[in-house]
């Protein structure tokens, strides 16, 4: 279960911040292989946002 998005979502929307999109790298600790494929899918999806 995930504490930490609801949590920091209170948080930053308390301070003004409610446009939030969160971009997760899951698997980091499987391996050399799989946290290159989990840093690349995180990379790819920072670069599709738009500012």
């Amino acid at each position: 279960m995930d504490h930490q998005e609801p949590l920091l979502s209170g948080i930053f929307g308390f301070l003004g911040l409610k446009d939030l999109t969160w971009i997760r790298a899951e698997g980091l600790s499987r391996g050399g292989d799989a946290r290159e494929t989990a840093m690349s899918a995180a990379r790819a999806e920072i670069a599709a946002l738009s500012f």
